[in-house]
């Protein structure tokens, strides 16, 4: 199981919030080894160190300070926030400081995107890239919307029982958070989720005439596999008679179709139709697939066709039958 770490996180998109006593160590050491006489002087060395990452930054010695403080007052408001420290700075500090990465790692507190974005506590990490972790981008190319230049992803699911499945995912995988709920079926959650899965996958678009499933995902064993499909039948998915799934991407569909095959599941060719691309799995097959849910449910709960399972079991016991 492949892991990803803070300092593998988008570097200028991420921010983290480390406990007291670390952020004492990593900027008083910082400015002891970098000879610095005051916060200051230690803002300007900082300010060159970001041209390292295509920026050029402004911080001041009131940056330095409320860094090393972890909070700051808005004068607008007069509300006190915490204060969250740039991942490269992180880096660079670490560096200054001697302090080790994986030591850092385990004194995260939480982390976000930019300076506002919604704040992930009590952070996994490092975060194990899982099948839940998989199945979450087949779940935003099918029913999510992600734009990480302006706003905040979400899921669209009117079903409580299937939108709940994804939040717990997100939560088995990043940690704890807090989403809004909009017209009681579109869930949003922090940008920095997002961030971090098409910085790992190199995703460049979730649109859904523009989305493809990652190589290394098309690469991975069964259950990784498996996962995908499940989360695509839940979102794009049909279960009366038989398994069907629909798309309007036929790259897409042509690539879930893939994924079916590679678990061993038969199907029928793609087909157009109603201005949609479409295929079914053949019913010889339920069974295998059967099988294979509950195998995977004894790992991942979450990896399951969640309300559309009463539908897939009758099928699949009809099967069973003969009939």
């Amino acid at each position: 199981m492949n892991k990803i770490h803070f300092w593998e996180f988008p570097r200028k998109e991420i921010y983290i919030l480390i406990n007291k006593k670390t952020r004492k160590l990593l900027i008083e050491n910082s400015l002891i080894n970098t000879n610095s006489n005051n916060y200051y002087e230690f803002s300007l060395i900082i300010n060159e160190k970001s041209k390292k990452y295509g920026l050029k930054t402004k911080f001041n010695g009131g940056d330095i300070k409320r860094w090393l403080i972890g909070r700051y007052k808005d004068t607008r408001t007069g509300k006190i926030h915490p204060k969250f420290i740039p991942i490269w700075v992180v880096l660079e500090l670490s560096k200054f400081s001697k302090l080790r990465l994986k030591e850092l790692e385990k004194r995260i507190i939480s982390y976000r995107s930019g300076g506002n974005g919604k704040i992930i506590n009590n952070p996994k990490l490092p975060i194990k890239v899982t099948p839940e972790f998989d199945s979450v981008v087949i779940h935003l190319f099918a029913d999510g919307y992600v734009n990480n230049k302006i706003n905040t992803p979400s899921y669209c699911q009117r079903n409580e029982e299937d939108r709940t499945l994804f939040i717990t995912k997100l939560k088995n995988i990043f940690g704890n958070f807090e989403g809004g709920l909009v017209e009681n079926k579109v869930f949003r959650f922090p940008k920095s989720i997002t961030f971090i899965l098409s910085y790992y996958y190199k995703i460049s678009s979730y649109k859904t005439k523009e989305s493809t499933i990652p190589k290394q995902i098309s690469n991975k064993s069964k259950n990784y596999k498996l996962a995908c499909i499940l989360a695509f039948i839940l979102d794009e998915g049909n279960i009366r008679d038989c398994i069907c799934c629909f798309n309007t991407n036929k790259v897409l569909l042509s690539q879930i179709r893939s994924l079916f095959q590679d678990c061993g599941y038969e199907c029928n060719p793609l087909r157009y139709g109603s201005n949609r691309y479409w295929f079914s799995m053949k019913n010889r097959s339920i069974n295998k697939l059967h099988e294979d849910i509950i195998k995977i449910q004894s790992s991942y709960p979450t990896c399951s066709l969640g309300s559309k399972y009463e539908k897939f079991y009758r099928l699949a016991m009809m099967r069973r039958s003969g009939r």
